[in-house]
């Protein structure tokens, strides 16, 4: 048994109180013997007994009385089968409602949408629980808490109502968690209205573990029921932009786009995808054999320097929402790295891997010590790699503000030292005919995708002789063969920081090559 307020129960010796005043009532008389009272006494002996009984069962009550009222106060939760067999309506229920273009997808027998299905399915299991209960939603727009004074209004609110955009599980059940926190709620369930669609719970995202930390240590009894809402139309395709980058060689600028396709069907399908800038179209045929499809696609974009917005654009399907994905990009902008290390000899690889061709690309790399790093001019640095000890707390403030805007941070082995809750461990030296290996990587995103042309990377061929273990919470893009990551990234903010296991040294590996 736990409590939401056990600092009442520091007032539980004033169950003593009514013994107390018992007592003290009791000294208040005096026997005084009289020859008379002898005989009344005997004649009404069985009645004193009685008597006797009923005061104490009066002083019994009085106690469990006061010590009722005090474990009230500390409100007790009741876990295991003795909860259970003591269960009754929640004190409150939390609704978790996914209102992406997704759960627009409408029915093809009665034409109504996966939300609407949701929200008259939500309604109907709230009503057993109509008056007793307090029901709070979280939508995933706003994701702030709407209490509603009755289940039967939920299809009816302007917050439940149809959007374009897409949702985010894990930031759902965090701002829910919060709110219990919050609020000191007492027994809690979790309703959660989901079509289950794998980019909007982000299944390798690193939030995952830490909140189900927080709900273990959660002192109320918070249980999770799904409404999951299958795909009743198969053949349903999504679209959405997962990357977008502006490359310019020259006076020639490119816009390159990663799309990503999905739909819950395995058959074989052809169709066309519209793409195009500010009204302009242009048809690329698509065939899909899975129910995901990763897609590159290349705008050319001429001698143009200014920013613009386009737009992808699926058939007509059962869900018109997910069929028109916009896109927007700024104007061409010279890209500068800055290289911050201890080696240098390293320092100047990583100087020329941040920008091969710099009058050619737009790009420019310096080379600065770790104590220039917190003069820097942060609003004119894309890409900070920072290589041995770690900055001071001033610079490590501001790297941390840089990343929140938008900027790229890449961290390679240092001594010691974390950042955003993930650290160097221990530095591991492989046997001289054994060197570590990679088999593992994702080559869709990220630094190790293919290349435009679809080029795999090399990375098969890396050899480590050294390597230093990264712990803590980010995902994982790239793993040695033991398992252990050799590239994570964490997204913070509009940014992101990434961690490599080795150095480009060769005393460390070939990746200088």
């Amino acid at each position: 048994m736990t409590f939401l307020r056990p600092f009442i129960l520091w007032a539980l010796p004033v169950v003593l109180l009514p013994v107390l005043i018992h007592l003290l009532n009791r000294m208040r008389y005096r026997p005084q013997p009289w020859a008379a009272m002898m005989f009344l006494l005997s004649a009404h002996r069985h009645s004193v007994r009685h008597a006797k009984l009923r005061h104490f069962l009066l002083l019994a009550c009085r106690v469990l009385v006061i010590a009722a009222l005090l474990f009230a106060l500390a409100r007790p939760l009741i876990g295991g089968w003795i909860g259970w067999a003591m269960r009754g309506a929640p004190d409150t229920i939390i609704i978790l409602l996914d209102r992406s273009a997704s759960m627009e997808q409408q029915d093809a027998r009665t034409h109504t949408s996966k939300r609407a299905r949701a929200l008259q399915r939500l309604a109907e299991a709230a009503k057993d629980y109509a008056g007793t209960s307090r029901f709070v939603l979280f939508e995933n727009v706003a994701r702030t808490p709407q209490e509603v004074s009755s289940p039967a209004l939920l299809p009816e609110l302007a917050s439940t109502g149809p959007t374009d955009s897409a949702a985010d599980v894990p930031a759902l059940f965090d701002a829910a968690v919060d709110y219990i926190s919050a609020n000191q709620c007492g027994r809690t369930e979790i309703w959660l209205a989901t079509d289950l669609q794998a980019s909007n719970w982000q299944p390798r995202d690193g939030r995952w573990p830490a909140l189900q930390s927080r709900m273990t240590a959660l002192p109320q009894d918070v249980r999770v029921r799904l409404l999951a809402l299958p795909d009743s139309a198969p053949d349903n395709v999504s679209v959405s932009v997962a990357e977008l980058r502006r490359q310019r060689t020259g006076d020639h600028s490119e816009l390159w786009l990663t799309l990503d396709l999905a739909r819950a069907g395995t058959e074989r399908i052809s169709f066309p995808v519209s793409i195009g800038l500010e009204g302009g179209r242009t048809p690329v045929n698509v065939a899909m054999d899975g129910q995901h499809l990763r897609l590159q696609h290349r705008i050319d974009l001429g001698a143009r320097t200014g920013g613009g917005w386009g737009v992808v654009e699926l058939p007509p399907d059962a869900n018109e929402r997910d069929n028109r994905y916009y896109f927007a990009f700024g104007e061409d902008v010279h890209l500068n790295a800055v290289v911050v290390a201890d080696d240098s000899a390293v320092g100047r690889v990583l100087r020329l891997a941040t920008a091969p061709a710099p009058k050619l690309l737009n790009q420019s790399s310096e080379l600065l010590p770790s104590s220039d790093l917190a003069a820097l001019k942060w609003d004119e640095t894309a890409l900070v790699v920072l290589s041995g000890a770690l900055p001071g707390a001033e610079a490590v403030q501001r790297l941390r503000a840089f990343v929140k805007t938008g900027g790229v941070a890449i961290f390679l082995p240092a001594s010691s030292g974390s950042f955003l809750d993930v650290s160097w461990s221990e530095q591991q030296t492989a046997e001289p005919d054994k060197p570590f290996r990679v088999t593992s990587w994702r080559n869709t995103d990220g630094p190790l995708a293919r290349t435009q042309d679809g080029t795999e990377l090399p990375v098969a061929e890396l050899r480590f002789a050294r390597r230093q273990l990264i712990i803590g919470d980010a995902n994982v893009l790239a793993t040695f063969e033991d398992g252990k990551p050799f590239l994570v990234r964490k997204q913070v903010g509009n940014g992101a920081v990434y961690f490599c296991a080795s150095l480009p040294d060769a005393k460390w590996s070939n990746l200088a090559e």
